[in-house]
Order: C-alpha cells, then structure tokens, then sequence
C-alpha cells in the first residue's frame, strides 16, 4: 500500500488547526457531539437520549461511519420497565469473577453491560466506509435473547440467528433483499424445536404452534 505523504502531514496541519468540538442536534431533537474539522465528523462522536443519558458512540472518517458502534439502552427506560441494576464480586481461588448486569427478576431477564462504563447493551456492530459490514449483535429488553447479523456493504448477508443469552440457538431464518423470509425453526432453551413461523418480504405472516 503507497501513502501520501503530503496528503497525510496536509491531514495533520488541518486536525491540529482547525478540528475542534461540536455539539448539534439530529433531525429527531437528540444531542450529537464529537470532533470535526471545518464541517467533516471525524473520530469518536456520541449521541444521547433526551434525558441526557448515552445512546451511541460511533466513530467517523470524512463524514462517514467507520470503526466500531455501540448502542445502549436507557437505564431510566429500563427501571421504568422493572429491571434493576445488579454488580456482585466473588473469587474462585487467585481470579476474580465480577458480575455486572441490568435484570428483571419477575421474568428472569438479563441485559449485559459494557466493561468499560457498565452501561447496559443494546447493539454492537462495526462500519466501514459509512456501511454496516461484519456481525452485528441486537439485544431485546423484553425477552432473553439477541440476534447477529451478518452484513456486507450494508446488506445482509445469509441468516440471521437469534439466541438465547445462554448461547442455545432459538431461530435461524433466511434472508431475501435483507429481510426475512420462507419457513423458521423456532426451539427452546433445550434445543427442541417447538413451533415454525413463516415470513414473506420481512412479515410475519403465519405462525404454528407444535405439540
């Protein structure tokens, strides 16, 4: 790979002159801040609920998503909707195993938190070029369960899996112009298959329950 070095050391000059913190409001009222140089977002930019907690952090190059995104759910939502915060020490010998987690006790759900500021997750995933490329992990607050998916070039790309937050698979459903659609398995948390669900151009349209 040739670099340009004029290019770079002109990129440089630019960052250390001109780049400088902005703070700007989406179509939608919600607060974005980060860096940027004359009008291009460049780096690490955060978007916030209205209720000033952290939602996004997604990083940009020339303007474009590029790097690793994160999303979290609002730790206020989630105690309206029952969930408590949960943080627990213990020691198995020399290690030191911390639990950090948000749960509903009444139905047993568990929302993990990052490592780095304990917020509880909503999605990972990572852009290149401003489009979605490589897994993308969703979590649900209702339920436990996620799903990955795959992307290429912004499209799905194959199936999209769901999980139990146990690592047991409970759907695996084939995509068409990225949505669901045809016949899906559904399983339990024993991995027995227990109703199947059909899609067409990413509706549910029928649903059938086994004995």
């Amino acid at each position: 790979m040739k670099f340009n070095f004029n290019k770079i050391l002109l990129f440089i000059l630019a960052y250390s002159l001109f780049s400088c913190n902005k703070t700007e409001l989406d179509s939608k009222g919600f607060k974005l801040e980060g860096k940027s140089i004359f009008w291009i977002k460049y780096g690490e930019w955060k978007s916030y609920y209205k209720n000033g907690e952290l939602w996004q952090v997604n990083n940009f190059k020339f303007n474009k998503p590029d790097g690793k995104y994160i999303a979290y759910f609002s730790k206020e939502y989630l105690k309206q909707e029952g969930y408590e915060y949960h943080k627990s020490v213990s020691y198995i010998g020399s290690d030191t195993i911390k639990e950090v987690y948000y749960v509903d006790y009444k139905y047993n759900i568990k929302i993990q938190v990052d490592s780095i500021n304990e917020l509880p997750i909503q999605e990972i995933g990572y852009f290149k070029k401003g489009k979605a490329n490589g897994i993308f992990k969703l979590y649900f607050h209702d339920e436990n369960t996620f799903t990955k998916t795959k992307f290429v070039d912004g499209e799905i790309k194959d199936e999209i899996l769901e999980y139990y937050n146990t690592g047991q698979l409970r759907s695996k459903c084939k995509t068409k112009n990225g949505k669901k659609d045809g016949k899906v398995k559904i399983y339990n948390k024993e991995g027995k298959m227990f109703a199947i669900e059909t899609y067409v151009n990413g509706k549910k349209t029928d649903y059938e329950r086994l004995n």
